[in-house]
């Protein structure tokens, strides 16, 4: 057997170097070549002519070797970058779902080493489109509506009568709830501004009472002294001035409830009948007190025209103080007399 040239053992490992990503179909060939040279260098029994003839294929192989193409995924990469600053808040969710999917498929293109010019040109085509179709949110004014809210929140249920008021309160949860609705349209936002508005113009303003009469109607009452008058007429008199005081605390209190209850309040204390006073008893006349003797210097004598003591009248310090406890007898009779009627 012939010695074997070098040439083969040099081609086989420099065709080991090759990596199949960087040839396209071509490596096919060189692969299958380079499997049959590696044979006939292991084969100790191959001929000259059969080892002249593996080198030859395989570096016919090698020469035919087409280089793949050099994937450019720039243009994709920007692509996606771009899209995954979007904000999907901003747009519709029909639109959005759209770019999500283009999005998360051109990602996968990215991830894929093997993937051709064609597919990466193809996912950016695809995702550039979906952003291009993408559908802005319109942006609904809800300024109107909360003035609205605002002002209604401000009004004072006791000015207005309960139906009005009623309507107003309907309105206004219902607007509350259009605030508070992130997917609120401007047809809602614009309907209940309308409905809430037009409830508050129909409020109705609750009637002023007027109390200011039967307070002091049973301010006056309540000065009444009770000994003063018969049991029956005072009777009616409490219970008139009870109703009247229940009628003014009363915050509900209508027009007409407090008038009745200032009449009927009226009536009682005119109604009144006064307690009749008893003649007091008659004072029995005071004793005689003794005349007692005088000085010669204090008999009586006549009277000078500019003074002097009255007939009958002693003027001594004896006499004026048997008068002075005749009157105190007097007048304490008439009051234990008074306290008794």
């Amino acid at each position: 057997v012939e010695e074997k040239p070098r040439d083969l053992p040099q081609v086989v490992p420099s065709c080991a170097t090759l990596r199949s990503s960087d040839i396209a179909e071509s490596w096919t060939v060189v692969a299958d070549a380079l499997v049959a040279a590696e044979a006939v260098l292991a084969d100790k029994g191959a001929t000259q002519a059969e080892v002249d003839a593996a080198e030859a294929v395989l570096t016919d192989a090698v020469k035919a070797l087409v280089k793949a193409p050099v994937v450019d995924r720039t243009g994709l990469e920007s692509a996606v970058e771009s899209a995954s600053g979007l904000v999907e808040s901003e747009y519709t969710s029909e639109s959005w779902t759209v770019v999500a999917d283009a999005a998360e498929a051109a990602e996968a293109v990215l991830a894929d080493k093997d993937a051709t010019q064609a597919e990466v040109d193809a996912a950016k085509a695809v995702l550039t489109d979906a952003v291009k179709a993408l559908v802005k949110v319109p942006v609904v004014d809800k300024a109107g509506l909360v003035s609205a809210v605002e002002s209604a929140g401000g009004l004072v249920e006791s000015e207005y009568t309960p139906e009005s008021w009623t309507v107003v309160a309907d309105a206004l949860v219902a607007a509350e709830a259009v605030l508070a609705d992130k997917d609120a349209t401007q047809a809602e936002v614009d309907a209940a501004k309308t409905v809430l508005t037009d409830a508050v113009k129909a409020l109705v303003k609750a009637p002023v009472v007027d109390k200011a009469g039967l307070g002091s109607a049973v301010e006056s009452a309540s000065d009444l002294v009770e000994s003063e008058y018969t049991a029956e007429s005072w009777t009616a008199l409490a219970d008139a001035l009870a109703a009247a005081k229940a009628v003014m605390a009363d915050e509900d209190a209508t027009q007409g409830e407090v008038d009745a209850a200032k009449a009927a309040l009226a009536a009682a204390v005119k109604a009144l009948v006064e307690v009749e006073p008893t003649d007091p008893p008659k004072l029995p006349d005071p004793p005689k007190l003794p005349e007692l003797p005088k000085p010669e210097a204090e008999r009586p004598g006549p009277v000078a025209a500019t003074g002097g003591q009255a007939d009958g009248l002693d003027a001594t310090p004896l006499g004026l103080l048997a008068l002075f406890l005749l009157g105190a007898g007097v007048v304490g009779g008439l009051a234990v007399q008074r306290r008794r009627g």
